[in-house]
């Protein structure tokens, strides 16, 4: 058995869970979704009851098979192993190793803890509802166009003191660089801009070029975004989980994916958290 520890917004618990999918997956045995954390976690909910992944959650006796409160090495031989991610941001594949019954407590936030599964993360990171009429045009206009999915990320990494200490949103210069690289690389570019500000976006980011600002979904529904960013073809992400996703979902093969060098607002390394393909924007 493999118990993930989910918490965060949507971006963060799709990380969450394509590890423990992966480790199950390699270990052939069962994946359970512990969710006792957003009891007292108030910034986001649980939303990936959205999506055809393996739902089954973990119970307080399938919790208590771990010991929370010592140091534990996640590479022992024990039969339960408690395995805490030792650095956010950079890829240990010792975790990969795991065996037994095994509970993940982390971020992982690295496609090398679920490249080998993408088909099955793909294929289970898709929604189960159908989309609104609204949806539906948007998608025949951004399939009809060389279409370019700007996501700016503000919300809490404006409003809460903490997450803007720790990431902080990215600037408009960011955005107004990466739209001047792509209008250099693609011809006839037409921008789809996404944000949990939308007023904000279409108040700062200005572009001399076809745009639609995306502004029908609530943010409670950031999923029903998710499914419009991935079918994008070209991508201008922020410092965001939930961006960082809409880009590698999408299928489409010779994509440019345009993200901030600079993913933190500390002094501190994400080596493993961009996929090497992608384009690192310094502002």
């Amino acid at each position: 058995m493999v118990i993930v520890k989910l918490i965060g917004g949507l971006g963060n618990q799709m990380f969450q869970y394509a590890l423990g999918r992966h480790l199950a997956y390699k270990n052939r045995t069962g994946l359970k979704l512990d969710l006792s954390s957003f009891k007292t976690y108030k910034l986001w909910k649980y939303v990936l009851n959205q999506f055809n992944i393996i739902e089954e959650f973990a119970s307080r006796a399938d919790i208590r098979l771990f010991n929370f409160k010592r140091e534990f090495s996640p590479f022992k031989s024990d039969k339960n192993i408690l395995c805490v991610e030792k650095v956010k941001f950079k890829f240990d594949p010792e975790v990969l190793k795991c065996k037994g019954n095994v509970y993940l407590d982390g971020s992982w936030q690295s496609e090398k803890y679920f490249k080998d599964i993408e088909k099955i993360i793909r294929k289970e990171f898709t929604l189960k509802n159908k989309p609104g009429s609204e949806s539906i045009k948007l998608l025949k206009s951004i399939g009809g166009t060389n279409s370019v999915c700007i996501h700016a990320r503000r919300g809490d990494y404006v409003t809460n003191s903490n997450t803007n200490r720790f990431l902080g949103a990215c600037s408009v210069d960011h955005y107004n660089k990466c739209i001047q690289v792509i209008k250099k690389r693609l011809q006839n570019p037409h921008f789809f801009v996404f944000s949990d500000e939308p007023n904000w976006t279409e108040n700062n980011i200005k572009i001399d070029a076809p745009a639609t600002y995306v502004i029908h979904n609530t943010i409670d529904k950031g999923y029903e975004d998710l499914r419009l960013m991935k079918n994008c073809k070209n991508f201008i992400i922020s410092n965001s989980t939930f961006g960082w996703w809409g880009a590698w979902l999408s299928e489409n093969k010779n994509k440019i994916i345009l993200a901030p060098e600079k993913w933190l607002n500390i002094d501190m390394e994400t080596p493993d958290l961009l996929p090497d393909s992608w384009i690192k924007i310094k502002t």
